[in-house]
């Protein structure tokens, strides 16, 4: 069994001797786990004719970035992400990058979803012209 070392700090800022601000750090020895997937730019909508950047990154435990994960991307039947719909002129690359063709119709409802290791957001945008 592995054992966790945690340490916890309050940090206090003082100015003039009153307390500006206090911090709590928590520091552990245990192991990173990831949490959840966050959109680095969420949007509502994309104009037809538009490439839009919806990177994600994957965040552990601690609320901190964790590197090494591949980020897949995929356009979705809705917020679950389970199942990977086709619309005729949309697509997203595995950078987040999100083309709509100037023939997409208007009001066309696109979710994209960012996976990475067992954790998932979804974005949901509506097409403008």
């Amino acid at each position: 069994m592995e054992q966790v070392l945690i340490k916890i700090f309050f940090v206090t800022a003082y100015v003039n001797d009153k307390v500006k601000q206090t911090k709590h750090i928590r520091l552990s020895s245990a192991t990173e786990v990831s949490e959840r997937v966050i959109f680095d730019n969420p949007q509502k909508t994309v104009t037809a004719g538009q490439t839009l950047n919806l990177s994600a990154q994957l965040y552990d435990q601690y609320k901190q970035p964790m590197s090494g994960k591949t980020m897949a991307y995929q356009i979705s039947e809705d917020i679950t992400g389970n199942v990977v719909k086709a619309i005729s002129g949309v697509s997203v690359d595995q950078s987040g990058n999100l083309t709509v063709a100037s023939s997409v119709p208007r009001g066309t409802i696109i979710v994209v979803t960012a996976k990475a290791d067992g954790k998932y957001q979804s974005c949901t945008l509506k097409v403008t012209n």
